[in-house]
């Protein structure tokens, strides 16, 4: 009886060990076909006053065929402007879906034969930040993302931490140059800025660098950041005209007497009224353009939109003067003709 006591625990120790050694196996399996995903801010560069290209890399790449990585952020803090292919995802269908109403936004790539590269970006974000510092925090979708077996492969995301001190603005002439040469054809590119699903579909030969790749990234960038309340002068003073007229009903001289509590009720009525000239744009839009024109014009406005409004009373008594004028003269002529009338 004691002999199969012990047999029985020795049985149970052996298992117990084979087990364990299975579990290390696994996680050590596991740990060596985790990818890392991070973002590379030491290549990172400003674009414009709180605007950032971030391209995000991969590593530690041993094949992957298709993934969705997840982006959220505090809508207050951050707004994602554009989300474009990288070098690595060139070859294949990469499309970006950007949400800002509610902070999200996603990057879906897939392909016909899975990439092993991991030298190079696997896709570019353009950034808004509104902070000194803050984080998009970064995931993946497991059931979207796989080899070319369709098999899970595992992503270890980084989050994305902004930090403005972190960015250069090194070769700036190189993305003015690209923001150019894409002239008029950005305007067929604006999208709305909190709602944008791209669908880019490339053939292998079109990104054969990082640098065209990072030329496509600002391109995008160019075409998704055009606010067409400030595409050219006359839009510009229709907007401002919309924004007085707004300012002036809900009895404000310019934007800086708006509490911060009201601001969202100004933009909103902003949007209304340019609605109904024909103009439906995002409040976003209606945000940046508000941070673009300047106080003195608006001041400048208010003030001539108050001289004309005297000009107008003015030349309403000056009518009503006249005619009252008329009128008495009338009266007095028709009643001297009466008692000249009598008199006969």
């Amino acid at each position: 009886m004691i002999g199969r006591i012990k047999i029985l625990t020795l049985l149970t120790v052996l298992l117990t060990g084979i087990i364990f050694g299975l579990i290390v196996q696994t996680d050590k399996a596991y740990a060596a076909d985790t990818f890392l995903v991070s973002a590379d801010i030491s290549n990172s560069e400003v674009m414009s006053d709180n605007q950032y290209l971030i391209p995000i890399i991969i590593k530690k790449n041993k094949g992957i065929m298709g993934f969705r990585i997840n982006l959220e952020y505090d809508k207050k803090d951050v707004s994602i402007i554009s989300i474009s292919k990288g070098l690595i995802t060139a070859k294949g269908n990469f499309m970006s879906d950007i949400d800002n109403k509610v902070g999200k936004s996603e990057a879906i790539w897939n392909n016909v034969s899975q990439i092993t590269d991991d030298k190079g970006s696997l896709f570019y974000i353009v950034a808004k930040t509104n902070s000194n510092n803050c984080t998009i925090k970064m995931s993946y979708s497991k059931e979207d993302t796989f080899n070319e077996k369709y098999q899970d492969v595992y992503l270890e995301c980084k989050d994305i931490e902004i930090n403005l001190n972190d960015f250069k603005e090194d070769a700036l002439e190189i993305k003015e140059d690209t923001i150019e040469d894409s002239g008029n054809n950005t305007n067929d590119k604006i999208t709305n800025n909190t709602d944008i699903n791209i669908d880019n579909n490339v053939d292998s030969t079109s990104i054969k660098s990082e640098e065209e790749a990072r030329r496509g990234a600002i391109s995008e960038y160019a075409a998704n950041s055009k606010n067409p309340l400030l595409s050219d002068n006359m839009a510009i003073e229709n907007f401002k005209n919309h924004v007085v007229d707004e300012l002036n009903t809900n009895g404000y001289k310019n934007l800086v007497e708006v509490p911060d509590d009201k601001k969202d009720k100004i933009i909103k009525s902003i949007k209304d009224s340019l609605l109904s000239d024909g103009i439906d744009v995002d409040e976003q839009f209606i945000r940046d353009g508000l941070e673009d024109i300047s106080i003195k014009d608006l001041d400048t406005k208010n003030t001539g939109s108050k001289k004309n409004n005297l000009i107008m009373i003015g030349i309403i008594i000056v009518i009503s003067v006249f005619v009252s004028v008329v009128i008495i003269i009338f009266l007095k002529l028709k009643k001297k003709k009466m008692e000249d009338g009598n008199e006969n």
